[in-house]
């Protein structure tokens, strides 16, 4: 490394702010940025490794001729070195004297440079339209990113582009001690306002030598920069620098800081979070596109007033607020059983749509639909769920697979007993041999509800947590469906409850919980108390279960239900987050029933 090799502009040093004021006494040429160490050179210098950077980033630029806008240009190298290959460049930087710099080695016909910030209004760069946005490790010096992306569409032309190369947090844990912003926060920015990722980069491995150059060159040179600062306490500012340096390097080394490329476009679609009235563009949008004729009552019950939390919905809008697409979640408890029994919110995935105007726009990843996705994830799950879960057709699994992150479990399977197969017989033997049983209708559930899937919620291992504020919300509050729920006693002491809905000539079994020691008898006299009360009105009755709990299974296969493919060739679909959870850990334990999901 060239030792202070901009040491005659030692008189301007003492107008450059920190930290520019050091590194421009460890660097080449005054080139402020990040090295890029590519496999093949291992051993390049920083000097190097910063050019191979700016070739990284360069390869993303249109052809010239292109306006570009340098933002946080530095001491003008990149701007410089644009122009030279046919860019008209305007360099900008809040500190006047990183702009004298610039102008008095760089400024050409090609190169204009000015001392402004970013976020100034009225600044004269505004004044004009840019083919090219380019950020190279300037985007962390903004603390709000919706501020940046905002400024940054005003500014770009029609078809223009925005280049980004920086750090990123990778540990929010860091998140106090660095101005660096996530993946997740500049993912969620730039889709509120109108951009649209099309390519996308990690390269936190071949950049993070960077630290060992800098921290090197401080140390060994660290006397004649303070003498060449030559400023008070400039020793203490040095060393403040280098102990960031070196617990940045550290950050690299354990994976919690990374960097991270991502070209963007302008695009016609915003993607937002739910505002107050959305759900009068919401309703007739869904009504037309799945042929149903949901109420607004049902739409608020659902996401509105649900007690497990509310509005888990993103939105993709045009500019005239039009709706282009849509995905939303709601709340529901969950308990996983195991060494360490817990319990905890999820959310389950429905009303997945698109508006049939807007599917030409993007394909794969950049099609509205995959962006809301990558938009709700990192605003609503992660950090706040372990997972996602829902139910899909087989004509979606692969979109799902590889643009939505979804993993599946096994198809799903329908359950079907037919009235003709008649077990009333069995329900007789068992009466006469074993008393106290009752059944009942209700239509309020209490505490003992609560009690009672404590008692039995081992037996079916990790399911959805179906106590008495569930149970209300889903089935008594639920407007638009006349749910029939029943609740079995002996001896007045709750060891099961189910739930109930009529289709047409079919009774549909959507949800059912019971005391494994109980459920031998109790279901077959539930069964057989339900078809006595709409006798003359199904000819079968059909349900979902998921394989596991065997035994719960088992009982269903001895009263004589038939094992189908469901029609629909539906299969549980999970996003995970916490890498707690698996496909297999759901494959292996997850209880799940027809009422689990929105279908019932």
């Amino acid at each position: 490394m060239n030792e202070m090799s901009l040491n005659h502009e030692n008189s301007r040093l003492q107008d450059l702010p920190d930290p520019f004021n050091f590194y421009s006494l460890i660097t080449e040429a005054g080139h402020l940025h990040f090295g890029l160490w590519l496999a093949e050179f291992p051993d390049a210098t920083l000097h190097e490794a910063q050019e191979n950077m700016f070739k990284q980033l360069f390869s993303y630029f249109p052809k010239p001729p292109a306006t570009v806008l340098d933002v946080g240009c530095g001491f003008g190298v990149s701007a410089h070195a644009l122009s030279q290959k046919g860019y008209e460049v305007t360099g900008i930087a809040p500190s006047k004297a990183l702009i004298d710099c610039a102008v008095e080695r760089f400024a050409d016909e090609r190169t204009i440079f000015q001392a402004a910030g970013f976020l100034d209004n009225g600044a004269e760069f505004c004044t004009r339209r840019y083919d090219v946005i380019f950020f190279q490790e300037s985007l962390q010096y903004f603390p709000s990113l919706a501020d940046v992306f905002q400024r940054t569409r005003m500014l770009l032309q029609p078809g223009g582009i925005v280049i980004i190369g920086d750090e990123i947090r990778c540990d929010e844990s860091l998140k106090t001690l660095t101005a660096v912003h996530s993946h997740d926060e500049v993912l969620v920015a730039l889709h509120e306002n109108g951009l649209r990722l099309t390519r996308h980069r990690r390269i936190g491995g071949e950049v993070k030598k960077t630290c060992d150059y800098v921290i090197n060159a401080f140390r060994e040179n660290f006397d004649a920069i303070v003498s060449a600062v030559h400023q008070p306490d400039a020793a203490k500012r040095l060393r403040y620098f280098l102990n960031g340096w070196e617990a940045q390097k550290a950050w690299y080394a354990d994976g919690r800081m990374g960097y991270e490329i991502f070209v963007l476009r302008q695009d016609p679609v915003f993607i937002r979070g739910y505002q107050d009235g959305d759900e009068e563009k919401i309703l007739p949008l869904f009504n037309r596109i799945f042929h149903q004729c949901r109420s607004l009552e049902h739409w608020r019950w659902k996401y509105r007033d649900n007690p497990f939390g509310s509005n888990k919905i993103v939105v993709a809008v045009d500019g005239e607020e039009t709706l282009a697409g849509h995905f939303a979640a709601y709340p529901v408890p969950y308990y996983s059983s195991g060494s360490n029994p817990s319990d905890f919110l999820v959310f389950h995935g429905g009303d997945t749509m698109t508006n049939p105007e807007f599917r030409h726009l993007g394909r794969g990843k950049t099609s509205v639909l995959s962006r809301m996705f990558s938009y709700f994830y990192p605003k609503f799950c992660i950090g706040n769920v372990p997972f996602i879960y829902g139910y899909n057709t087989a004509s979606i699994r692969k979109l799902g697979e590889r643009y939505l992150g979804y993993e599946y479990t096994s198809p799903i399977s329908l359950y079907v007993f037919l009235l003709r197969d008649n077990f009333s017989g069995n329900a007789r033997f068992l009466r006469k041999w074993l008393s106290g049983i009752s059944i009942d209708r209700i239509t309020s559930v209490y505490e003992e509800y609560d009690h009672f899937f404590d008692r039995v919620c081992d037996d079916y291992h990790s399911l959805v947590k179906k106590t008495s504020l569930y149970l209300k919300w889903r089935y008594l509050d639920c407007p638009d469906v006349n749910y029939h729920f029943f609740a079995i006693r002996k001896w007045g002491k709750l060891v099961g409850w189910s739930v109930f809905s009529l289709n047409g000539d079919r009774l549909v079994w959507g949800d059912a919980l019971f005391d494994r020691q109980f459920a031998v008898v109790a279901v077959p006299l539930l069964l057989d108390r339900v078809r006595k009360a709409f006798s003359g009105e199904i000819d079968r009755i059909e349900a979902w279960f998921s394989p596991v709990p065997s035994w719960w299974t088992g009982i269903l296969k001895e009263l004589g239900f038939v094992v189908e493919p469901e029609p629909n060739q539906l299969a549980p679909a999970y996003t995970i987050f916490d890498r707690c959870f698996s496909v297999d850990f759901f494959e292996n334990n997850h209880y799940y029933t027809m009422g689990d999901g929105d279908l019932f």
